[in-house]
């Protein structure tokens, strides 16, 4: 029959037909757009990805890079193809010819010149750099070659933090580092206090003819400075323990550097027994400090370096090696530290002057916060001056860093494995960078300076963890000695330094000073 009209059929449709059929369609073109923005959006962050990615590689190939053509082999670098001079002692030889491992470096670097080197060291070769763009290029370095300071293992033990890389020193760096700075130091203010009042104490009874060592006099105001904050809180006696120490610590340093450019002693030989006998002294006061902070009569008194390192859980082996190792890197650092200050003020007295002159107006007698603040502080006076005495003893000569990947240095690929050694003393005493290198002139630091002065390290997480402690510490004694004695030289004939892993007279007499009131000059 006949078909029905379609605008009767549309008019006899149900009346929201037409709105279902639009409806529809406006949920198919959501969809549509729905994917499209999603195609976009992940497209874009796609690309994000990719660019972050890209720019991450290229951070990378800063430090490790393996095919950048911007970078010169390593057979380039200047001594590379040079053999070892020994096969089995490489060119320690040579090194042991030099006095030291930092003159020899003075040698291999030209004095500075030359910014990157490369020798043996017995078997492995080593590259050394001595160039803020040397230290810039390796200071996200923290892992450290064993090899290079497997002198020390016979007195600081094989599990100590010395040789700690990867997860193993990060997880120490934690646990530990943070009680040598901050609001730690504060509590140990008053412990610096009551030790250099009773250094005054003493010196107020000399003549003023008397010579006295600096050395002795400094070394025993830093051993009581770590013990009876970070180890024992007090209990470590005067006089006879501390000249024990002391005695052992050089007996046994002494040996130690001596075996690098000797070798070792032989078996029975009367050099063995001697580093035997104050190697153990040394471990006893290490189960010492371990006895008194977790034995059955543990103290009760709040010591937080101990108390972290205790709580880490690790043998006693490890237990025993790091208190060593923070214990001798305590007290060595900081004593010479402040000895080679007061040294060099008595060679200079119109430093000495000026110093004085700040501590009386900044710091007057106040032995309250503002003397704590002002041996805080990195913009005095006094910071000049232990910046200068930093640089012009070149206290700690070198450090030395390893990657496991070829890594880019100074423009040269260094291949993965190779110990990076950081030159520090060499960079201090470079005449390009500073003027007059052998003057002491606390103003060359009127300005602040880059890589080129890392005393104590190439700024990174592993820099010296007691850095912020050495220079508190020394600045509270100093300020207090100084304005309350003056020190005069007794000789100013030039003396030897000796220098090992950290710098010292190369006999312990030679700073030798008059102690004199100051109401006597």
């Amino acid at each position: 029959g006949p078909q029905p009209c379609t605008t009767v059929q549309a008019m006899c449709s149900p009346p929201h037909a037409t709105e279902q059929t639009l409806l529809a369609e406006a949920i198919v073109w959501i969809k549509e757009m729905l994917d499209f923005v999603i195609f976009a959006f992940t497209a874009v962050l796609g690309l994000v990805i990719l660019i972050f990615v890209f720019c991450l590689q290229g951070g990378k190939k800063n430090n490790t890079t393996t095919t950048s053509t911007a970078l010169k082999s390593q057979e380039k670098i200047p001594g590379w193809s040079r053999p070892p001079a020994d096969e089995d002692q490489g060119d320690l030889k040579d090194l042991s010819a030099h006095g030291s491992l930092h003159e020899y470096l003075m040698h291999r670097h030209d004095n500075g010149r030359c910014p990157i080197t490369t020798f043996w060291w017995e078997k492995q070769r080593v590259v050394s750099v001595c160039s803020p763009e040397g230290f810039r290029d390796t200071r996200k370095l923290t892992d450290r070659p064993k090899a290079l300071f497997a002198l020390m293992e016979p007195l600081i033990g094989s599990s100590s933090i010395q040789y700690a890389n990867g997860a193993d020193w990060e997880e120490r760096r934690k646990a530990l580092y943070h009680t040598l700075r901050g609001e730690y130091l504060d509590n140990y203010y008053p412990t610096f206090l009551q030790i250099v009042d009773k250094t005054t104490r003493d010196w107020s009874t000399f003549q003023p003819d008397k010579q006295v060592s600096l050395t002795k006099e400094c070394m025993t105001m830093s051993i009581k400075g770590i013990f009876h904050t970070c180890l024992l809180s007090g209990t470590f006696g005067d006089g006879e323990e501390i000249e024990l120490l002391t005695e052992s610590y050089h007996q046994c340093f002494n040996e130690l550097e001596a075996q690098l450019l000797i070798g070792a002693p032989q078996s029975g030989s009367e050099r063995e027994a001697n580093f035997k006998k104050h190697s153990a002294y040394i471990h006893s006061l290490a189960k010492r400090v371990l006895k008194n902070q977790s034995g059955p009569n543990a103290s009760t008194v709040h010591v937080p370096f101990i108390e972290a390192l205790v709580q880490m859980g690790a043998s006693e082996e490890q237990l025993i090696s790091d208190v060593i190792s923070f214990m001798i890197g305590g007290f060595h650092t900081s004593g010479y530290f402040l000895a080679w200050l007061l040294w060099y003020l008595s060679l200079n007295p119109d430093v000495q002057d000026c110093l004085l002159e700040e501590l009386r107006s900044k710091v007057g007698g106040n032995r309250g916060v503002k003397l704590k603040e002002y041996a805080q502080s990195d913009q005095t006076y006094m910071r000049k001056v232990q910046d200068e005495t930093l640089r012009l003893s070149t206290l700690a000569p070198y450090a030395a860093r390893i990657s496991e990947e070829e890594i880019g240095v100074c423009g040269y690929n260094v291949p993965p494995h190779t110990p990076i050694i950081h030159a520090l003393g060499v960079a201090s005493k470079n005449e390009s960078i500073w003027k007059d290198v052998e003057a002491f002139d606390p103003d060359r630091f009127e300005t602040r300076k880059g890589l080129e002065f890392s005393p104590f390290g190439v700024p990174s997480q592993r820099k010296c963890p007691g850095f912020a402690f050495a220079y508190f510490e020394v600045g509270v004694m100093a300020s207090v000695l100084l304005q309350s004695f003056c020190v005069e030289a007794v000789s100013t004939e030039p003396i030897e330094y000796s220098y090992g892993l950290i710098t010292k007279p190369k006999n312990d007499l030679d700073l030798l000073v008059y102690i004199k009131p100051r109401e006597h000059t």
